[in-house]
Formats: C-alpha cells, sequence, structure tokens
C-alpha cells in the first residue's frame, strides 16, 4: 500500500506540471509508472481537478458553447459543477474525461447581470482580436455561492376514491338529492294515470325537510278540509309558496305525475355539473401551492443582491507538437464595483514549452499595476462605459508587458547567452582558427 501511495504521488506531481496541451501524454506514461489503472484513476483525480483549474481548461457545450473550468465559475457546496455564466446553467464537468453533463439552471443577479453581459460582449470582442483559439469569459464573482434553482415538484394526483369522498363531503346536498332521487324511482306509480291525491303524497316525500317552508296553521287547517279549496287553488297557492322560497321542485297537477322523475333527475345532473368543478380545483391546489413554496424560496435566496465584483478571464492555447512546441496565456482580472470608484487588478501568465531535442519551458507569473479613469465612477457610469474602459486598460497593460517580452528575448540572444561563454579559453591566448587543424588538445595544454 504505501509503494502504491509513493507512485500516486509522484504520478500526481507530474501532472500538475505538465506543459500546455501535453497532460494527456503525461497521463499516458505515468500509468505506466504506477501499473494500477483503477488506483490511479481514483488518485489522480484531485490532481487533475487541480490542473484543469488552474490552466482553464475549456470544454466543448451543445450549440457551439464552451464551459471554461476556474475558479470563479465553480459552484459553491456542489463538487465539480461549473457555471457557464452566458446561459445561466451550471453543468457537472469530468475532470478525467473532459466531459460536461447534466446543466441545471442557477440563480442570477438581474442588476449585476446587466454589468456583466456588457463587459463579456467587450471582452469577447477583444479577446478574437488577439488571441487566434482564445477564449473569455466574465463572471459575477459571488454567484457561485447562490444555489441552483429548486425543481418545482409535481402535485400529487387523487386517487378516484379520495375524489369520490371529497365530492360526498364538500357537497352532501348532492349527494341527499340523489338518494331523493332513488326512493322516488321506487315509489313511482305504476300506471301514468294516478289521481291527485297520491301525486301529492308522492311529491310530499319528495321535499326535503330542511328546504321545505314551514307550515302555517291556516293553510293545514285548509288542507285538512278538501272541499273548501279547489285542487287548482291548493296547486297554485303551494306553487306561490315555493317560488317565494326559491325552491326548485316544481307541485305538479294529475297530467304531469309521470314527469316527476325526470325533472328531479334533471335538478340532480345540474346540481352534480355544479359539483364537479370544485372537485377539480381541490385537486389542483397542492400544484398551485408548491410551485409558489418554490418561487418564494428562490426569492428569498436571491433576496439580498450581490456585490458588485466581477472576474475577467482570457485563455489562448496555440498547440503545435508537429514542430514541437505548445503555449498557453492565461490572464485573469478581479473588478470591483462595490465602492465608488471602481478597482482592477490581475495577473497575467505564460506558458511555453520546446522540446524539439531538448526540454526548455518559458514559465512567467505577472502581476501588473492596473488603473482606470478617475472619471468612471460604479453609481453613475453606464454598464457600456464601465465594460468599454475596463477592457481598454487590460489591453493596455497586456500589450505593454507583450512587447517588454520581446525585449528580453532580444536582449538574451545578443547578451545575456554571450556573457555566459568565456571570452578567452583556459589558456587566456585567442584561438587561432587558421591553425586548428594542426592543433593537439593535449600537447597543448600541456605546454609541450
Amino acid at each position: 500500500m504505501g509503494d502504491i501511495q509513493a507512485r500516486l504521488a509522484c504520478a500526481s506531481s507530474f501532472i500538475l506540471q505538465s506543459p500546455p496541451g501535453e497532460v494527456n501524454d503525461v497521463f499516458n506514461d505515468v500509468r505506466a509508472l504506477v501499473g494500477d489503472d483503477e488506483a490511479l484513476e481514483a488518485g489522480i483525480l484531485p490532481a487533475l481537478q487541480k490542473y484543469n483549474i488552474e490552466q482553464l481548461i475549456v470544454a466543448d457545450l451543445p450549440d457551439k458553447q464552451q464551459l471554461m473550468i476556474c475558479p470563479s465559475g465553480s459552484v459553491q457546496d456542489e463538487t465539480n459543477r461549473f457555471i457557464e455564466p452566458s446561459t445561466a446553467k451550471a453543468w457537472l464537468f469530468d475532470h478525467l474525461r473532459l466531459s460536461a453533463s447534466d446543466p441545471v439552471d442557477i440563480q442570477v443577479d438581474a442588476e449585476c447581470d446587466v454589468i456583466r453581459v456588457e463587459l463579456e460582449k467587450a471582452a469577447s470582442t477583444y479577446g478574437k482580436e488577439h488571441f487566434s483559439e482564445g477564449v473569455s469569459k466574465v463572471f459575477t464573482t459571488e454567484q457561485r455561492k447562490l444555489k441552483a434553482v429548486p425543481k418545482p415538484k409535481a402535485a400529487p394526483v387523487a386517487s378516484a376514491e379520495q375524489t369520490s369522498d371529497m365530492q360526498e363531503d364538500a357537497h352532501p346536498a348532492t349527494t341527499e338529492a340523489n338518494d331523493a332521487a332513488s326512493m322516488h324511482e321506487d315509489e313511482q306509480p305504476a300506471e301514468a294515470t294516478a289521481s291527485a291525491e297520491e301525486a301529492s303524497k308522492v311529491d310530499t316525500e319528495l321535499v326535503d325537510p330542511e328546504t321545505a317552508p314551514p307550515a302555517d296553521d291556516g293553510a293545514t287547517t285548509d288542507a285538512a278540509e278538501p272541499t273548501a279549496i279547489s285542487e287548482d287553488t291548493a296547486t297554485v297557492e303551494k306553487t306561490a309558496d315555493v317560488d317565494a322560497d326559491m325552491t326548485s321542485t316544481e307541485i305538479p297537477t294529475t297530467e304531469e305525475a309521470p314527469a316527476i322523475p325526470e325533472a328531479e333527475s334533471t335538478e340532480t345532473s345540474t346540481a352534480n355539473e355544479e359539483a364537479a368543478p370544485p372537485t377539480a380545483t381541490s385537486a389542483e391546489e397542492p400544484s398551485i401551492t408548491t410551485q409558489a413554496t418554490s418561487e418564494e424560496e428562490v426569492e428569498e435566496a436571491a433576496a439580498e443582491p450581490l456585490p458588485k465584483k466581477f472576474s475577467l478571464y482570457f485563455v489562448g492555447n496555440k498547440y503545435n507538437p508537429s514542430n514541437y512546441w505548445t503555449g498557453r496565456w492565461r490572464s485573469t482580472y478581479e473588478l470591483d464595483l462595490s465602492q465608488g470608484q471602481p478597482t482592477l487588478r490581475g495577473t497575467v501568465q505564460i506558458n511555453v514549452h520546446f522540446f524539439e531535442q531538448g526540454n526548455v519551458q518559458l514559465s512567467t507569473n505577472f502581476t501588473p499595476t492596473i488603473s482606470l479613469p478617475e472619471s468612471l465612477d460604479a453609481s453613475s457610469s453606464s454598464p457600456a462605459d464601465i465594460a468599454k474602459a475596463t477592457i481598454k486598460a487590460i489591453a493596455k497593460v497586456e500589450e505593454e508587458y507583450q512587447l517588454e517580452l520581446n525585449e528580453a528575448y532580444r536582449d538574451m540572444a545578443d547578451r545575456t547567452f554571450r556573457n555566459l561563454r568565456r571570452v578567452l579559453p583556459i589558456t587566456r591566448q585567442k584561438m587561432d582558427w587558421a591553425k586548428v587543424a594542426s592543433y593537439k588538445i593535449g600537447r597543448t595544454l600541456g605546454g609541450e
């Protein structure tokens, strides 16, 4: 176990020192060194994760989008998930296979995003002008601390029994009407020529005691003496009383007796139709409540505005292994607009590897002093003006640094390498190159 751990530590060190574009070659070499693919894949992942973040590795996404693996894009509290700011999504990144999957929506601070979009437009234009295969990204620095947007939960679907119970509990009158209709159908007379007395009896049984108008003592007395009031007059009076109490039941005459069940059935079905919409509404209520709760959680999480701090990343890769060289330009800048006067600071890193019959690498780390115009104000200046001034300052600093590097290489070829050589050989005499073929090194050095 100790031996394999030592090999993994050595392999991780090699991975972190991999030149630009050559990490796969280094991985294949250390694979033979470790000799255990399963242990290598598990043990090398932390080193690959650190390497990919430090080197600003770029992965391709659908719709010609690109995902930059960088510190400001890493979602807090979610391992290996990185933000693509232009689409407001966070992707799960595989550091071994360099692939992205499982996108989720992220919260966006609207006020900060207006400035971020302007910065990204200006940065993209600058990147295309100076890096042939470059990628630029702008992040709201504190956005990585926001949580992913919660997905609304599916509404629970009530079963047929639960729906039936809910309908009965919510509308007892409907159930009673259905029972009354069933009773009436059972007690319907067989012949259509039923007497007026039987029809009145049936109608009396159908009237709900709770909805029927209270009986008057005078009316009871009159009803007991059929000779005093005719049947037509009694029917009219009863109908008037029922209409006055807004009762849907109608007192029929002798000829209308067979139609009584149909009227009751129609009223019952109408009551059921009116009762149906409340039942559907109650079934939909859980989903509406759940969605509102999710939206409230998102609003509470993003209620406090983020500080206006932005991270700008530029990376340019140039690989030419057929001619034995590769290179990478990385520059990172932090723009702070949370105070009145904006501040900008950054770092420029360059790695170049030449390996034709040798192994020569250039590694630089430049921290420039950047000044923004004094007229620029975080609160009063427009986002477009802020973006324009920021990119202009970055372009000036990087151009000056590029010129300094070119001058340093010219000086190195003309002076630095010459100073490394001796002016005279060890004999302290100049070499006569016309007689060099006749010299015998041993005899000359020996003083013979």
